[in-house]
């Protein structure tokens, strides 16, 4: 079995070939390659129950699965594209983080020498001025002690105030300060602990806006945009209060338009990696007592390969891209990210080992498969529905196992039934 790691990204390279047509055959060579080393060569299955209707006895007859809407899976978090107050704060000052980002590349060209000041227009050079008389930055800059990250880092913690020294000109010159309330009070609410003399050295090892707000003292058990707004609400200002209202708005339409447009483009159809699992027998073949189909993948289809899922505690995020007149690359880079959302998964379902069919909307939903190689008989499974599947693949020449239960361990035999 491939690790996760090496699988991770292996699908990450599958993925970002596969948006591109002219990529598809090093995509699909790929996958086949993961496929074969990551199963039973190339062996999937289908775990089943028996229903009134026979409809998944159909499995057999017609050597197809079903797909299904993504909103249609018992997890409510499957297929569903996570959305942050980060998303948004890119999406509503990424143009001033990459002002500020350019302004401090110019300022390095101009404490270098190989650049002079009056070489920029204003604004650049007014802010690079800030910059050049500001004692803090200069002194982080042209400390010869500081050699590493670690060095700055803990520079940084030892003296908290330069976040404030060195952020609020050039938040004041880019704009940010005036146009997004929010974010400035979020800075001015770490100043005044730092003018206070407060410790605050734990709260700068910040992974993002929820430990920064936490930082401030909110800890209700809600996500992050909850939070910002229950501590806008703390600082008793209307005006932040309304755009972190605003906000949660946003987020929740993105998220509807995200599952939405998902639910529009795409039908998955579910396998599983192994025969003998426990779980699955349990929670898919109504508590052993339905089958199991084998799909050999090595006798084709060439076309149509399942995608493996990647199970991990980060859900995928889509960050926000402008909706009017995207360039082909920004709808390559979206179809990608909602491919991916398609095949991760919660780590407390690593058990599955699930592969996924995808396919568009528009095609029929029941999918071709390759040859049926063998049918597994749950443990618990009754005489009658024996009788059914072993007519069934006698007309089909499909061989037939039994699972067994171990009777001293907690494991599943597969016995060859004549």
């Amino acid at each position: 079995m491939v690790d996760k790691t090496t699988k991770a990204d292996v699908l990450d390279r599958i993925i970002n070939l596969s948006v591109d047509p002219g990529n598809s055959e090093e995509s699909l060579a790929l996958l086949r390659d993961l496929l074969f080393e990551d199963t039973n060569g190339g062996k999937l299955y289908k775990y089943r129950t028996f229903d009134d209707k026979g409809r998944n006895l159909s499995i057999i007859e017609n050597q197809t699965i079903y797909c299904s809407k993504p909103s249609d899976f018992n997890d409510p978090f499957d297929c569903k594209i996570g959305v942050d107050l980060e998303s948004i704060i890119n999406a509503m000052c990424g143009k001033e983080i990459e002002s500020l980002q350019d302004i401090m590349d110019k300022y390095i060209l101009v404490v270098k020498g190989e650049r002079t000041i009056e070489e920029y227009d204003y604004p650049e050079s007014e802010a690079i001025k800030c910059l050049l008389d500001n004692e803090t930055y200069n002194s982080l800059i042209k400390n010869n002690s500081l050699k590493s990250d670690d060095d700055i880092s803990e520079f940084i913690r030892s003296n908290p105030r330069i976040i404030m020294d060195v952020m609020d000109p050039l938040l004041r010159i880019s704009g940010i300060k005036e146009k997004y309330p929010l974010l400035d009070a979020q800075m001015e609410g770490l100043s005044r602990k730092a003018l206070r003399n407060e410790a605050i050295s734990s709260n700068l090892d910040m992974r993002g806006l929820t430990d920064v707000l936490k930082a401030q003292g909110i800890n209700a058990d809600v996500d992050q945009i909850g939070m910002a707004k229950l501590w806008a609400e703390t600082l008793n200002d209307p005006k932040l209060v309304m755009d972190a209202s605003q906000i949660d708005v946003l987020l929740s339409d993105l998220e509807k338009q995200y599952q939405s447009m998902m639910n529009e483009a795409f039908y998955i159809g579910s396998l599983a990696a192994d025969y003998n699992n426990r779980l699955m027998w349990s929670h898919y073949a109504n508590e052993h007592k339905g089958f199991c189909i084998e799909f050999d993948f090595s006798k084709g289809p060439d076309d149509l390969l399942p995608l493996p899922v990647i199970y991990s505690s980060k859900r995928i995020k889509m960050p926000i891209v402008p909706t009017k007149n995207p360039s082909q690359e920004q709808i390559r880079f979206m179809d990608s990210v909602f491919i991916k959302a398609l095949l991760n998964k919660d780590s407390v379902w690593e058990y599955e080992r699930e592969w996924r069919m995808i396919i568009l909307t528009g095609k029929d939903r029941f999918v071709n498969m390759p040859p049926i190689s063998c049918i597994y008989i749950g443990a618990q499974c009754s005489e009658e529905n024996k009788a059914k599947i072993k007519s069934l693949a006698a007309q089909k020449d499909i061989p037939l196992k039994q699972m067994v239960l171990d009777r001293g361990e907690y494991e599943l035999h597969a016995e060859i039934i004549d």
